[in-house]
């Protein structure tokens, strides 16, 4: 494991209490690439429901259809779902002199272009192939012109 942005595919989740304090969350367990799994916490306190709410719609829950039971119901109800994790040390392992990852964010994947869009992309593409062949032959590096107006010497 190690820090950075990937993405990450939902495996299960299960609703839980916070050992310390008993906040109510989400646990989502995220495969990697290969093998690697890991753990994310989605707090469902006042203060963090806008959090919450952004990483529940990130994996692919919706709640404005479905009750927070339905997570622990269905434990894979989400399963498959995929969102892009940002992955950093944890800070509080580091203390104890240990490395440890935690999920800092789940974002939602960008969205795809449609097939509409990139046939036209694609278009756009080749007809820039062909103005550039069509083009008269100027400097390979168009910033090479404008360094000589910049050179004190002429």
């Amino acid at each position: 494991m190690e820090k950075g942005t990937f993405k990450a595919k939902v495996v299960q989740h299960r609703l839980s209490l916070s050992a310390q304090k008993g906040t109510p969350g989400v646990i989502v367990t995220f495969e990697l690439d290969g093998d690697e799994h890991i753990d994310a916490s989605i707090w469902l306190t006042d203060a963090a429901m806008g959090m919450a709410r952004k990483n529940l719609k990130a994996i692919g829950f919706d709640v404005d259809k479905l009750n927070v039971s339905e997570l622990e119901k269905n434990p894979v109800l989400l399963a498959g779902n995929e969102a892009e994790l940002v992955i950093v040390v944890d800070d509080y392992a580091a203390k104890y002199d240990r490395v440890a990852y935690k999920v800092k964010y789940i974002n939602a994947l960008g969205a795809k272009p449609k097939q509409m869009d990139l046939d036209r992309i694609t278009k756009a593409l080749r007809a820039a192939k062909n103005a550039e062949q069509e083009a008269p032959a100027e400097s390979e590096d168009p910033a090479e012109e404008d360094m000589s107006k910049l050179d004190p010497r002429g």
